[in-house]
């Protein structure tokens, strides 16, 4: 089995869209989703080789969530998707990370630390505008949390400092 593959997904909005569309030219590899359990079903069978490294989910967002296909994520709405997302916690490898590419989500910790939560890996977001189609994320601060380093989690667990973590990758 190989060590782990990142895995890039765009959001399908269902209506054409000229930034993912963008996003689509830049990124060739990128798998387009509908909904969160259309993007499950095409990471279940890409994992059957390798554990997941990185997910990275490009969709519309604001300080409250971010849009996955048509779906709407946000700390409401998050328990309806559940089961989907927990779907992904037998796939990942040891140092895996799930980054949410929407503008302006990472501004919500309370989402993050939620999402974290449940897919059982750190996640990050970025507090600023995205322009996802440029390499590489921008954004100012990058929020990482490492919830699954003990049973008992709470809002200010590990903070990981995402330039030095990747930097010694």
């Amino acid at each position: 089995m190989a060590d782990s593959i990142d895995l890039y997904f765009i959001s399908d909005p269902g209506h054409f869209d000229g930034f993912l569309s963008s996003t689509t030219l830049f990124h060739p590899t990128a798998s387009r989703m509908k909904t969160v359990s259309d993007m499950i079903d095409q990471i279940v069978p890409a994992c059957k080789t390798a554990k997941l490294g990185e997910l990275t989910v490009v969709g519309h967002g604001n300080p409250f969530g971010q849009y996955v296909g048509t779906d709407w994520l946000d700390k409401d709405t998050l328990e309806s998707f559940r089961s989907s997302l927990k779907r992904l916690v037998p796939l990942w490898g040891s140092d895996s990370l799930l980054t949410m590419g929407g503008c302006e989500q990472g501004q919500n910790g309370s989402f993050l630390l939620a999402l974290s939560d449940i897919v059982d890996v750190p996640v990050r977001g970025f507090t600023a505008l995205q322009r996802s189609f440029v390499p590489g994320n921008q954004g100012g601060e990058t929020k990482c949390y490492l919830t699954c380093a003990r049973s008992e989690r709470t809002f200010w667990d590990k903070y990981v400092d995402p330039i030095n973590h990747w930097m010694s990758r």
